[in-house]
């Protein structure tokens, strides 16, 4: 992998790992409306720390499928309270944090997530923008 920029089949690939030393956990960055952002930090770098705890070695941080009552902690913000949480509980090293986000999008959006402690991004949103413009062209071109 030449890039912490991860592609869908990258992206699969990793999170499906069949060996057991590279058990991945998927930690939704949604809360209930009904909580405060810091209390929903809190939740989730306890949950973060508890997956670490127990083996995962790769935690994904995702923000796909919000529904109406809910709210998502800010990528960055979510980033950076998990890496200090296993900082401080020293299991920062035992694992990978991959974020799986529609908020990010340019190289600025990159360097600020790698920045507060992502070790690869999957910027979901920004490759549907792209596949939806060269469909849109590929039709654009055939009925010329």
């Amino acid at each position: 992998m030449n890039s912490p920029i991860l592609t869908r089949q990258v992206f699969d690939k990793l999170i499906n790992l069949k060996n057991k030393t590279f058990k991945a956990d998927k930690l939704s960055l949604h809360y209930d409306q009904n909580i405060d952002l810091e209390e929903a930090i809190n939740t989730l770098c306890d949950r973060a720390s508890r997956s670490v705890k127990k083996g995962n070695v790769l935690l994904v941080l995702s923000d796909i499928d919000l529904n109406d009552k809910q709210l998502t902690v800010p990528s960055p913000m979510a980033v950076g309270a998990i890496h200090h949480r296993l900082i401080n509980d020293g299991i920062r090293c035992d694992c990978n944090i991959i974020i799986e986000t529609a908020s990010s999008w340019n190289s600025h959006h990159f360097a600020v997530l790698l920045g507060y402690g992502a070790s690869a991004i999957y910027p979901y949103l920004a490759y549907e923008v792209i596949n939806s413009i060269l469909d849109k062209n590929k039709t654009n071109d055939k009925s010329d």
